[in-house]
């Protein structure tokens, strides 16, 4: 695996790893919620589709077209809404665009 190009971290909700697409992968978002945070797949998929979400709104300069984005979810995680991961994920794009 190849070594992050840059970094952007947020704390309390999201780590994110940026690296440029390689072979046989695409750019884009992808984004990770371990069993660790959510113990059941219905509330990670729930905290996925808010981060999804979130992202659609907030990609109006296309970084997901130049690289790929790994998303983590941290456990704080656990107790976010919609809006406090739309503005951790704000945050976390504005550090990688620096």
């Amino acid at each position: 695996m190849k070594k992050p190009i840059l970094r952007g971290n947020t704390p309390p909700h999201f780590i994110a790893k940026v690296e440029r697409p390689s072979e046989g992968r695409r750019p884009g978002f992808v984004i990770a919620v371990g069993k660790r945070v959510f113990s059941k797949a219905v509330d990670r998929n729930l905290l996925k589709r808010r981060a999804r979400a979130a992202l659609r709104e907030l990609e109006k300069n296309h970084l997901g077209e130049k690289f790929r984005i790994k998303i983590t979810a941290l456990p704080a995680a656990k107790t976010a809404n919609y809006e406090e991961i739309k503005t951790d994920l704000e945050k976390t794009i504005s550090r990688i665009l620096k």
